[in-house]
């Protein structure tokens, strides 16, 4: 995993968060390439990497990078993702793969004829109480599970300066806004906790600081799963009071079990007649699909820096060794979360139910 060496497109935001993993794991951050020559400079000296490109597509090219990380805006995923592809580097992207189901068809088809990895950014699954409560509806611990219940809560779009970013650029963004940023990473792992793909969406849309016709920033969400079940959720980034409230809350006929995000070392789970149990995470808890999520001993809380240091551990040991089987987020499931994406935003339009091709 090690030998392998990164480069990242984008290096401040949620690139440093990137930088930060790569690290903690030891992998070399060979080179970065930003907004401008000055700019990839001064973060390349601040993040310890050896380059500074002038652009992705120099990146891209380099011979010292095996690893490309894009951290750019949206509607850029495109052009920097295919040329990683182009030059036959393994790929991670941030989420939302791109700004359309098509195109992230085109990104996956072109990451597969290449034969190079690739892999998108769905950090939330490597907690380890996501692990946790994926396993505990697989067992059948909670029964039959028939509704899914939580979102993620945020005043992010609220705070100082937040319209001046690029996210309020829909030439950037693309044509959604928190479904876009936030919503894509709650239905990944409503999927990916219950292994069940969703099929049928309905949305009820507002739109609080953007105008009438600007995008949404507060949203209701139901979801429908190939198993018949139903998820529910309220995802906004015009939360007062809200840091980052990401919940999933599973209900079975046995058993329910809930996980929150500003909470992660925990799973609630409660039974009819037995109230609830607070679940700590122990060591047992600290693999999934036998890769290692939690580092410290128990009672010594893992956070979203560590659940994104999983991440990219079993992205560079699929990397490193395909045969490993580890298992990762690809661009199939980026692709996925696109399709969601793009039937809300039609089922807003419509007020109707919308199939998820």
């Amino acid at each position: 995993m090690t030998a392998l060496r990164a480069g990242i497109i984008g290096p401040s935001g949620i690139g440093r968060v990137h930088a930060d993993a790569l690290r903690r794991l030891g992998i070399e951050l060979a080179a970065v390439a930003a907004s401008s020559a000055q700019r990839g400079r001064t973060l390349a000296d601040e993040l310890g990497a050896g380059l500074a490109c002038a652009d992705g597509h120099e990146l891209a090219r380099h011979p010292e990078v095996d690893v490309v990380h894009v951290c750019t805006p949206n509607a850029l995923h495109e052009a920097h993702v295919l040329a990683a592809i182009e030059a036959g580097k393994h790929v991670i992207c941030e989420k939302p793969l791109a700004t359309t189901a098509a195109t992230g068809q085109r990104l996956l088809d072109a990451a597969v004829a290449a034969g190079v990895g690739h892999a998108v950014a769905y950090n939330y699954r490597y907690f380890a109480m996501v692990g946790a409560l994926r396993r505990a509806i697989q067992d059948g611990e909670l029964g039959h599970v028939h509704l899914i219940q939580g979102g993620t809560l945020s005043d992010e779009l609220l705070r100082e300066g937040a319209r001046d970013g690029w996210m309020f650029d829909p030439d950037l963004m693309g044509g959604a806004l928190t479904l876009a940023d936030v919503g894509v990473h709650w239905w990944d792992l409503v999927s990916h906790v219950t292994q069940q793909p969703v099929v049928e969406v309905i949305c009820a849309r507002q739109a609080i600081t953007t105008g009438e016709n600007g995008p949404e920033d507060s949203t209701a969400v139901l979801l429908r799963l190939a198993d018949g079940a139903v998820a529910v959720a309220a995802i906004s980034g015009v939360a007062p009071g809200h840091g980052n409230a990401m919940t999933v809350k599973a209900i079975g006929t046995k058993a329910s079990a809930a996980w929150q995000q500003e909470d992660p070392d925990c799973l609630v789970v409660g039974s009819l007649g037995s109230g609830q149990e607070r679940r700590l995470r122990t060591p047992a808890d600290a693999l999934v699909d036998g890769f290692p999520t939690a580092h410290v001993a128990a009672g010594h809380v893992e956070g979203y820096l560590d659940a994104f240091r999983a991440l990219i551990g079993a992205v560079y040991t699929d990397f490193a060794d395909p045969a490993a089987a580890v298992g990762h987020p690809t661009f199939e499931e980026g692709v996925r979360g696109l399709l969601v994406l793009e039937a809300l935003l039609a089922s807003a339009e419509t007020g109707r139910w919308e199939p998820v091709p």
